[in-house]
């Protein structure tokens, strides 16, 4: 077990719980830049203060930085920490001096050693050495600045050996600057980097309480389900997603659905079966363009996609509608009612003799829940797209955008067409839930 996270929690009057100690012992490898990621009341600050004060004590001439998100915030952990040795391991019992004043937060141990609170300005890592800076909420610092700590921080470790950065918070709004970037580059286990994140899969369930128990390493420890029930309820989904189940949020930067993974699950193009399968169809967000695609289930339980049509304009598009439901009567058509969607399904209902009851308008949830049904299937290897330009490119500007609770399919730039990507997930919500039919006449892919 780690001393100095043992000692730091003697000292502090803290009990830490398996999860805690596990952290602590990697640190001990002395690894340069340590980022973590933990949920809310997971105990990060905890450990991270027993560590720092523990290490203190057991190494002569230690300097320590600590901060977080602001000055203010930088001192009331500095002050809370303070307090405990005051309480367990006083100055007069072998503790630290402890320095209170309005220009100096510092705690001087007996052999040398210094834990020295300063606020989050980039200037201020500016001097001799240090042997652990931390800072903590890191998540709430602007990218850029982060940068600039960053650029003065690295040299203070020039001259100590085994200097580490200790990185902590939980997912910020941006997946950027200094933070993002040390989580990213330990996940991919780049030298130098340690990431410890506990975090819901990106697919999970995030209202399912076995997904809770199996993310969130506080519970039972540090907190319980029924206050993590009661902190459900006061948030929205996506700070929930954010706060206790650890997930970043999307941007418009990243892509949605990974290239490597949408690669490797392409396919030849074929026609859909002769039963059902489900056409829909979506109009770019300025008309520009306007796609059909086929979406199914096939008989090995994969989700299917082809692109059907793809062209320039959205004229075309109730034209086509109509010719496909006369020649197959039992065809659902799956769209999101927005946009030129909604002329399109307009213009369908005026052709003469056309049957609109097989016409589905799906709800703000259904078109996120065949988002989320397209992006799991990919990720599980279940999902095989026949390949078409139109879907590839659809795929490559793909990203995550939230619409109040709901997380849906964007764009990365403006002038992206998703519009094939967007049919195929309309289509795929509906026929995931079809069941065997009598059959249809078969229809041909077309390679777009």
């Amino acid at each position: 077990m780690s001393a100095a996270a043992l000692r730091g929690a003697e000292m502090l009057g803290w009990k830490l719980h398996p999860h805690q100690l596990a952290l602590a012992n990697q640190l001990d490898n002395r690894i340069e830049t340590n980022a973590i990621c933990w949920p809310r009341r997971a105990g990060k600050s905890t450990i991270l203060w027993a560590y720092i004060v523990g290490f203190a004590d057991l190494n002569e001439d230690a300097e320590i930085l600590v901060t977080a998100q602001s000055g203010m915030k930088s001192r009331d952990r500095y002050m809370s920490a303070a307090r405990l040795l005051d309480r367990h391991c006083p100055e007069d019992a072998g503790g630290p001096r402890i320095l209170r004043g309005a220009s100096d937060l510092s705690m001087h141990f007996p052999n040398g050693s210094r834990i020295h609170s300063i606020s989050p300005d980039p200037d201020n890592f500016r001097g001799d050495s240090a042997s652990i800076i931390l800072i903590d909420e890191m998540q709430a610092l602007d990218p850029e600045r982060t940068e600039d700590i960053r650029q003065g921080a690295a040299p203070l470790f020039d001259t100590v050996e085994d200097g580490m950065f200790l990185l902590a918070g939980t997912p910020g709004r941006q997946r950027a600057g200094w933070y993002w970037n040390a989580l990213e580059a330990g996940r991919q286990g780049m030298a130098g980097h340690f990431t410890s994140e506990y975090a819901a899969p990106e697919h999970a369930d995030i209202e399912d309480e076995a997904i809770w128990l199996a993310t969130h390493p506080g519970i039972g420890t540090l907190t319980t389900l029924e206050k993590m029930r009661a902190r459900r309820a006061g948030l929205t989904t996506p700070q929930w997603s954010m706060e206790y189940m650890g997930q970043w949020p999307p941007d418009l930067v990243t892509r949605a659905l990974p290239e490597t993974l949408w690669k490797a699950t392409a396919s030849a193009p074929e026609a859909p079966p002769e039963s059902d399968w489900v056409l829909g169809f979506d109009c770019a967000i300025d008309g520009s363009t306007a796609s059909l695609t086929a979406s199914w289930i096939d008989a090995d339980g994969k989700a299917r996609m082809q692109t059907m049509d793809h062209r320039a304009g959205t004229n075309w598009v109730a034209g086509e509608l109509a010719k496909a439901l006369k020649e197959y009567p039992r065809l659902d058509i799956a769209y999101d009612p927005i946009g030129f969607n909604v002329q399109v399904a307009q213009a369908l209902g005026r052709i003469p003799r056309t049957n609109t009851n097989r016409l589905r308008a799906l709800t703000l949830k259904e078109v996120g829940a065949g988002a989320a049904f397209i992006s799991q299937s990919l990720a599980d290897g279940t999902l095989k797209h026949s390949t078409s330009a139109s879907l590839d490119t659809a795929a490559e500007h793909v990203c995550w955008r939230w619409s109040g609770e709901t997380r849906l399919f964007g764009r990365k730039t403006s002038t992206a067409d998703i519009s094939a990507l967007c049919a195929g997930s309309a289509a795929l919500f509906i026929a995931a839930g079809k069941r065997e039919k009598q059959p249809y006449k078969r229809r041909e892919a077309v390679l777009l």
